[in-house]
C-alpha cells in the first residue's frame, strides 16, 4: 500500500507522535473544534509527495475538510483528495480540480441508491452531480464488498 487516509482522526500534534510508521511519512489536517474532525494521510517514503490543506471546516455552510496529496510515481503525477464531509452537510466540490489522474477518497456521508443506500441525501446528490459532470468513476457501489465497522 502506497497511501492511506483516515478521516475523523481528532489528532493533535501531541498525539501524532504516538503514530509514527517507519515506512510512511504522515501528514495531518488537525482536528477542529468539532468532536469528529481531522484527517491523517500516510504516504510511502518511496514516493515523492506534496501535501496541501485545501479546506478546513471554518465558518462556511459547507463543513467539509479537504486535503490534497500530489504523488509522483514512475514518472506519473496523481492527485488524491482526502475528504471528510460530516452528516447533514452539503459539500462544495468546486474546490477540486479533477483530471483523469485524480482520485477522491474519504467519508462523504453521501447516500445514493447508486452505491447501495435506499435514499438520496443532499451530500449524495452533490456527489452524483460531481460524478455526472467529471471524468471520475465510482469504484464503490451497491455490489461492492462492504467491510463491517467495529
Amino acid at each position: 500500500m502506497d497511501i492511506f487516509a483516515i478521516m475523523e482522526t481528532n489528532l493533535t500534534a501531541e498525539k501524532l507522535i504516538y503514530y509514527q510508521l517507519s515506512e510512511y511519512t504522515l501528514y495531518r489536517l488537525p482536528k477542529y473544534r468539532q468532536v469528529a474532525s481531522g484527517i491523517l494521510v500516510g504516504v510511502s517514503n518511496s514516493l515523492s509527495v506534496e501535501f496541501k490543506t485545501v479546506k478546513e471546516i471554518g465558518n462556511s455552510n459547507d463543513k467539509s475538510e479537504i486535503v490534497k496529496v500530489n504523488i509522483w510515481k514512475q514518472g506519473n503525477n496523481f492527485t488524491i483528495y482526502a475528504i471528510y464531509s460530516p452528516p447533514n452537510n452539503k459539500p462544495d466540490f468546486t474546490f477540486l480540480y479533477v483530471t483523469s489522474k485524480t482520485i477522491l477518497i474519504g467519508n462523504f456521508n453521501a447516500h445514493s441508491p447508486k452505491w447501495g443506500y435506499k435514499d438520496t441525501n443532499t451530500a449524495g446528490k452533490e456527489m452524483e452531480d460531481l460524478l455526472n459532470t467529471s471524468v471520475l468513476e465510482l469504484l464503490h457501489n451497491d455490489t461492492s464488498i462492504h467491510i463491517p465497522s467495529f
